[in-house]
C-alpha cells in the first residue's frame, strides 16, 4: 500500500481520515460507524478512550485498525512506523475468535494464555 500525499498543508484530521481509508479494505471494510470513528480517532490521537457498545457493534474493529492506521498515516509523512495493541480479554473463546480472524486478513499476531 503506498500512500500519496502532501503532508505539509494537511492536518492531523486529513492524515487520519486519508489513512482510515487507505488501510479499511484490509479488514474487508467500506466505512466505519461513526462511534468507532471516534474511538479510533481519539485513541490514535494518545488520548484514553472508554468505549461501551453492544455486543457485535464492531469494537474490536477499533484495536485491529489502530496499528493499521498509525503505519499508514507515518507513510504519509514519510516514516517507518511500526504500531503494536496489546488486547488483554478474560475470555479465551474471545481471544480465539480475534485471532482467527487477524490470521485470515493476514495480520501479524501473537497469541498465549499463561503468564
Amino acid at each position: 500500500m503506498e500512500l500519496q500525499f502532501d503532508t505539509s498543508t494537511c492536518s492531523f484530521e486529513e492524515r487520519f481520515e486519508t489513512s482510515v481509508k487507505a488501510v479499511l479494505p484490509r479488514l474487508g471494510l467500506a466505512e466505519l460507524k461513526p462511534e468507532q470513528k471516534w474511538a479510533l480517532f481519539y485513541l490514535i490521537s494518545g488520548k484514553d478512550v472508554f468505549v461501551s457498545l453492544p455486543t457485535g457493534y464492531g469494537k474490536s474493529v477499533i484495536y485491529q485498525l489502530a496499528p493499521l492506521v498509525v503505519e499508514a498515516m507515518a507513510q504519509l509523512d514519510d516514516k517507518t512506523r511500526t504500531a503494536i495493541v496489546l488486547v488483554i480479554s478474560p475470555l479465551v473463546s474471545t481471544m480465539n475468535d480475534q485471532v482467527k480472524y487477524l490470521k485470515h486478513k493476514g495480520i501479524i499476531y501473537w497469541e498465549g494464555t499463561r503468564c
